[in-house]
């Protein structure tokens, strides 16, 4: 079974995330890697995201899961 989720989830997801209420201005185009990494893990709003993203991620795999057994 793919761990794709459904389409209405993740239409959900996007419309109602605030992205443009967490953004902070600045440029996010150049650096690499570890110049990008320092940049996620240093910003509150970015950390907030990869960590929701994160949360959303397990809970999926868990219902998937429990589907399953």
């Amino acid at each position: 079974m793919p761990l794709i989720p459904p389409p209405r989830l993740v239409s959900a997801t996007l419309v109602l995330a605030p992205t443009p209420a967490l953004a902070h201005p600045g440029d996010h185009a150049d650096g690499d890697f570890m110049t990008s990494l320092r940049h996620v893990l240093g910003a509150p709003d970015h950390l907030a995201l990869l960590v929701a993203g994160v949360v959303v991620a397990a809970v999926i795999l868990w219902l998937r899961k429990g589907r399953a057994e």
